[in-house]
């Protein structure tokens, strides 16, 4: 009776073994804004000037124009203004991303995708994904923080390798000169729109 109670445990355990496994992606633990890398140690982005069109990641939370928190992957946009670069972050990791009440954010890429969240191409496997929405402060449309993410070159407005969604009442503009505004792998990702979200999409 023991051998067949064994017997039967130990064929139970090898079927589970062959079951194929969820892979679930981490928050990510970094992301750039316009070639500058925001981390636990550096959080806080400011905004480029004419002597430093890049911006400035550090520790100083004084007059931040975005905010990242590396413990949940959430990045949150005071005012955000890039010029010339984008927000990317590391493939297989999910980012969301907080519009502040009442605020505009703009994003502007000349030769790329403005917000940028990729995968692993050479094997077509599992990547980035995205949530856009408001903070807790926003209450209606009308108080909505905005964000515009526009490629004027090669490059979509938004591009994340798996799912995309847009909710609460965020207002997003995603523009795209020679590309789609929003895209994703069509294999891997789903986007979508819910709550009182509005979505302008132009490419």
């Amino acid at each position: 009776m023991k051998k067949r109670i064994l017997s039967v445990l130990m064929a139970l355990c090898m079927v589970l073994s062959l079951a194929p496994t969820m892979a679930f992606a981490a928050n990510a633990s970094s992301v750039t804004i316009s070639g500058q890398e925001l981390t636990s140690s550096k959080p806080y982005y400011h905004n480029g000037t004419s002597s430093n069109p890049e911006g400035t990641a550090n520790d100083d939370p004084e007059g931040a124009d975005a905010v990242f928190d590396a413990s949940t992957g959430t990045l949150t946009l005071k005012g955000l203004h890039v010029n010339d670069g984008s927000i990317s972050w590391t493939s297989n990791a999910d980012l969301k991303i907080v519009l502040a009440k009442g605020t505009k954010n703009t994003i502007v890429k000349t030769n790329g995708s403005a917000i940028m969240g990729n995968g692993n191409i050479a094997n077509n496997s599992e990547g980035a994904s995205l949530v856009i929405t408001t903070d807790n402060e926003t209450t209606s449309v009308e108080n909505a923080g905005e964000l515009y993410a526009v490629s004027s070159g090669v490059g979509c407005g938004i591009w994340v390798w798996e799912d995309i969604t847009i909710e609460g009442y965020a207002k997003v503009f995603a523009q795209g000169t020679t590309k789609n505004g929003i895209c994703n792998n069509y294999d891997q990702g789903v986007i979508t729109i819910k709550d009182n979200a509005e979505v302008t999409a132009a490419g």
